[in-house]
């Protein structure tokens, strides 16, 4: 995964996909979405300091896993 978060920073900081990227948190979680999703999943990460300030990590993850349909589990924090 640190292979993973590195080339994506690398990636994200020399597009202008994301130009206020500073780099990822510590915890990560992983979700697959279509490409015609890719417009709305870019304005989703652009805004996750919003989504931050007023969530924690825990419970982002936990809304994310209810809307694909997946129970939570607290394995997910490991």
């Amino acid at each position: 995964m640190r292979d993973v978060k590195a080339s994506t920073s690398l990636w994200i900081r020399n597009s202008d996909v994301l130009p206020d990227f500073v780099g990822w948190q510590d915890g990560y979680g992983a979700f697959t979405h279509s490409k015609a999703e890719m417009d709305a999943l870019v304005d989703y990460i652009k805004d996750q300091q919003k989504h931050h300030k007023g969530l924690s990590f825990r419970e982002e993850l936990e809304a994310l896993l209810k809307k694909a349909g997946i129970e939570f589990d607290e394995s997910f924090l490991v």
